[in-house]
């Protein structure tokens, strides 16, 4: 499971101290001036909004019902400046829809 395969929820839990539902996306690719890198994660997180807003998560997770929604991505590359102007304007898109976005580099 990684960013790449869009169509897949990498990661599910939940964060006890809140109890909401983070989503985690695993980022394993290195950041490109071309944007592809972008686009794909792009693709995915728009995956992980249709699986929330149509309900599916709940269908497939009845427990995950009236808890707040994270999704986090797990990145093994700091993102370049572009990544970071993408990573910001997709916070604030998902704070309007009452989602949080976190993201993080992962120290190995």
């Amino acid at each position: 499971m990684s960013v790449d395969e869009s169509a897949i929820i990498d990661f599910i839990g939940v964060d006890v101290p809140t109890g909401n539902v983070i989503l985690t996306i695993a980022d394993h690719l290195e950041w490109d001036e071309e944007g592809i890198h972008i686009l794909t994660l792009a693709a995915k997180m728009q995956y992980y909004l249709t699986v929330v807003e149509t309900g599916t998560l709940v269908e497939n997770y009845p427990d995950m019902a009236n808890r707040g929604i994270e999704i986090h991505v797990s990145m093994k590359y700091a993102p370049n400046k572009d990544g970071i102007n993408f990573l910001e304007q997709m916070t604030e898109q998902f704070l309007k829809r009452s989602y949080i976005l976190k993201y993080q580099k992962l120290e190995w």
